[in-house]
């Protein structure tokens, strides 16, 4: 009697299952016995490795699976005292051939590492044949998955030494493939010691032993908007050399933050740069860098109050740096400043040519070039110090120079250039004003850090024909010339509308000011006052002398028509925004209005003390008389009320006179005058002795000592 088919196909199905149950348990035991081999094999490659350069790892929660070793947490001590390090560290010819060998040596290793973690020949053949079998069903390449890496350098060799933190990563994937020499990687979180994390970081470590070369990329994955980054670094056998790319659809945080907190780049801000290091014998190391910027956006409150920008810039610097004195030489830098120009977001071009490399959209004629050469000593970060005192260390130590040295030329720009190139938001008071004209000139820089009363400052071969094509109403001589109102507003008090004009009663015309206070305040604030058209180089050189000396914005050297500009025009903020403001419209005011008209406009909105504002106002209050009869000593005590002139009347009120500070104050400058001949010696004697009265009464005091109270 023949058995059904029925029957047929379940026995048939019977034994197949069979035969699977089999196959699976004999695969899992093989797949075990090669992951015990693997976790051997890997333990003798790191002990192997230790041995021969001194790097120590020290993995945690090591298990093997299907093509995948998974690791909790693992540690890479870097020796900075052993064998390699030194190698590394170490002035070379041309090549070092430990190096060339131990670079040798990765290929292969990295070849055969998958087949020699399933395998082991060294096992008796009866022993092997259920993992030779489970080897071929192996895959071609391995990855490790490690929860926590991370990179740490031992600054002494001992396990007690001190430590550092230099790179970790998290959810780190390594993997190798047994086809090529290439190591590649991806990291959930990775962050260097210093620098803010990144994340979504994938890249690779490629080796050419036969050439030396060495390459590392690393990318941050884009998003829909194109943001992203990548990183290329190639060195080779001889470390003397090194290549560093970076560019990217986005500024990275970790760039970023190496800017501080002076420049904060917007997402937007699109960038490429490339910097090549290369020794020059053993004392010196070369470099060529290359930057170029789109779309860079800063938010500084030292800047501008408001963001501004967009702002473009491209720069190539040539030249060398002395790791033993710290001396910068720039035999040739170039800084090209591209006007600024609005793209859409399809026209940004940032397509991603590879997994490192990004576009830079905007091919933008340049508006202002500068060629510089210059030298002198920098102060590098810490982190570049150890960098350039290891790879590219000098045979003796130098004292820095004492002298920075720049000399800049600016090739013939047209005027207009100069409002071209400034970002949205950075001089708003200029965006309408249309120049005319050309400027060139070569300017010299000499800068002794340990002695900044002998800072220089020259300009040569220059040309300045700039003129004001077209400029907006609000700063023609036509509206400044006729009546003007302005908010002032003094510390602690509301704003107030102060008509600059006969309609104002304390209203003071120049020809009613009087001599005293006019030579006074121009003895005071601005010597140069009736020669120069708005703005003097060398009051702003003298100021930026005393700036150096103390370390701090100390003076503004600002002239009285640039104050007038601030009490008039602009605001008193304490910005590089409003100078360069002022700086301009200080120039455009000097050829517009007469230095009567700046003067009288001067005297009438300058504040002499809380909610006090005018000549005419402080003339009355102080002293009870009108402007034109004010005595020398008076108008000196006026004037020397305008650096700080609510904390000066508060002084004044709570003594009922100039205190001795105060007194010293006038009496210096009644001195100066003397010695610049504006008054001759009796005048001076008559000033010095001259007794002060004041007005003292009840409204007077009101007004000058309880501003807050007759305000409301």
């Amino acid at each position: 009697m023949y058995p059904s088919p029925s029957n047929m196909r379940f026995k048939i199905g019977v034994i197949l299952l069979a035969l699977a149950a089999a196959g699976l348990i004999l695969y899992k035991f093989a797949n075990r016995q090669l992951n015990q081999q693997a976790a051997l094999r890997l333990e003798s490659r790191l002990a192997a490795l230790e041995l021969k350069t001194g790097i120590k790892t020290v993995p945690v929660g090591f298990s093997v699976g299907f093509g995948a070793m998974r690791i909790r947490s693992l540690q890479i001590i870097l020796p900075t005292r052993d064998r390699l390090s030194k190698k590394l560290s170490a002035p070379m010819a041309d090549h070092d051939p430990d190096i060339a060998e131990l670079l040798q040596q990765i290929e292969p290793a990295l070849r055969s590492l998958i087949r020699e973690l399933r395998t082991n020949s060294d096992e008796p053949k009866s022993k092997a044949i259920m993992p030779r079998i489970a080897r071929w069903f192996l895959p071609t390449r391995i990855v490790f998955d490690i929860a926590k890496t991370e990179i740490i350098a031992d600054r002494t060799g001992s396990n007690a030494g001190k430590k550092e933190l230099i790179l970790s990563a998290t959810e780190f994937h390594v993997r190798l493939d047994r086809r090529t020499p290439r190591i590649n990687f991806h990291a959930k979180e990775l962050q260097l010691t210093g620098f803010v994390p990144e994340s979504n970081v994938s890249g690779h470590l490629r080796l050419w032993p036969k050439t030396g070369a060495v390459e590392l990329t690393a990318s941050q994955t884009p998003d829909a908007k194109y943001h992203g980054w990548g990183l290329r670094i190639r060195t080779g056998i001889d470390t003397r050399k090194i290549e560093v790319s970076i560019n990217g659809a986005h500024m990275p945080p970790s760039l970023a933050s190496i800017l501080g907190s002076f420049v904060v780049p917007s997402t937007d801000t699109t960038f490429e740069s490339n910097l090549e290091l290369s020794q020059l014998g053993t004392e010196m190391v070369s470099f060529k860098a290359s930057i170029k910027f789109r779309d860079l956006y800063v938010h500084n409150q030292i800047i501008a109050l408001k963001e501004i920008g967009p702002m473009h810039l491209d720069a190539n610097f040539n030249g060398a740096f002395d790791p033993a004195s710290s001396e910068l030489i720039i035999d040739h830098g170039r800084i090209e400043l591209p006007a600024p120009v609005e793209f859409e977001p399809a026209e940004r071009n940032m397509a991603q040519r590879s997994n490192f490399d990004f576009e830079v959209a905007g091919a933008i004629e340049p508006a202002v070039i500068v060629n510089l050469r210059a030298n002198g000593p920098v102060a590098l970060p810490k982190t570049v110090q150890r960098f350039l005192a290891r790879y590219f260390p000098p045979s003796s130590k130098r004292s820095p120079p004492e002298t920075w040295s720049v000399r800049a030329f600016v090739a013939r720009t047209p005027c207009q250039a100069l409002v071209d190139i400034l970002p949205a938001k950075l001089a708003p008071a200029l965006d309408d004003f249309m120049l005319a004209g050309d400027f060139m000139g070569i300017m010299t820089v000499t800068w002794p850090k340990r002695r900044p009363a002998d800072f220089q400052l020259q300009m040569s071969h220059d040309e300045f024909t700039c003129e004001v094509a077209n400029e907006p109403d609000f700063y023609a001589a036509k509206n400044l010339n006729g009546p003007v109102t302005v908010q002032r507003r003094s510390r602690g008090m509301p704003n107030r509308t102060i008509d600059l004009g006969p309609q104002n009663p304390a209203f003071a015309p120049y020809r009613s000011i009087g001599r005293s206070f006019v030579t006074t305040v121009v003895a005071a604030e601005d010597t140069g006052f009736w020669g120069h058209s708005g703005v003097a180089s060398i009051t702003f050189l003298d100021a930026l002398r005393d700036n150096l000396a103390a370390g701090h914005l100390a003076r503004g050297g600002s002239t009285i028509t640039m104050q007038l500009v601030k009490n008039l025009l602009l605001n008193h903020e304490r910005t590089a925004s409003r100078k360069l403001q002022e700086f301009f419209l200080a120039w455009h005011l000097g050829r517009t209005l007469t230095r009567e008209r700046i003067l009288e406009l001067y005297a009438n909105v300058a504040e002499f003390g809380p909610n006090i504002f005018g000549v005419g106002e402080a003339a009355d209050l102080y002293f009870g008389k009108k402007p034109s009869d004010l005595t020398i000593k008076e108008s000196v005590f006026l004037v020397n009320l305008l650096p700080a002139p609510v904390s000066r009347a508060e002084a004044f009120c709570r003594h009922q006179q100039p205190t001795e500070n105060f007194s010293l104050l006038m009496n210096n400058l009644i001195t100066r005058m003397r010695t610049l001949k504006i008054i001759n010696e009796e005048e001076r004697n008559q000033a010095a002795a001259e007794h002060l009265t004041f007005r003292m009464d009840d409204d007077a005091i009101g007004k000058l000592c309880h501003p807050a109270k007759e305000a409301t």
